[in-house]
């Protein structure tokens, strides 16, 4: 069973490691990754750059409240395999460069894709303008003798081994 980026979206987390342990036959493994917090520097470039044209995150964002939430970190997110009735946790951090061009980096955002880019869209043009002028700016910091952006990255990868029997449901997510 696996859940690429899953726990990055969903309000309970432990709740959601403890189904896919319900779900998967006993002895089966479980892949899950997350984003590491703190991102890598490429992966930070949009959000950096909206920062910069003084674009503040909206109050109404949801974040999980800090009974729910978990670490972004190898060892916050190996706490969570076993409280889910997992066996043989695993984790380690995974890293690369994502390479792509500036504008098809900012074509994703400035359509609206991901909460940084619906941010940037629901922007007045000017604001819109001085965001993407932040990030030709700062993109020029990862930008490659050929002319590509490579873009550090930074991701948790965990695996464990589904449990028979009742799987403890976390109470506080």
């Amino acid at each position: 069973m696996t859940a690429n980026f899953v726990l990055d979206h969903v309000g309970r987390p432990r709740r959601a490691l403890a189904e896919l342990n319900r779900v998967t036959r006993p002895g089966g493994r479980i892949a899950v990754t997350v984003w590491c917090v703190p991102a890598g520097s490429g992966q930070a470039l949009l959000g950096r750059a909206t920062e910069a044209a003084g674009v503040r995150r909206p109050p109404h964002r949801a974040v999980l409240p800090p009974e729910t939430d978990f670490p972004r970190t190898e060892r916050g997110l190996l706490d969570l395999l076993p409280a889910a009735g997992l066996a043989r946790p695993s984790c380690r951090t995974l890293a690369w460069d994502h390479l792509t061009s500036a504008g098809q980096w900012w074509q994703g955002a400035a359509s609206g894709v991901g909460f940084t880019g619906h941010l940037i869209a629901a922007q007045p043009a000017a604001t819109r303008a001085e965001i993407k002028r932040h990030f030709d700016l700062l993109s020029a910091g990862f930008t490659t003798p050929d002319g590509r952006l490579a873009l550090p990255h930074q991701a948790l990868l965990a695996g464990a081994t589904a449990q028979p029997g009742p799987v403890p449901v976390p109470r506080t997510g």
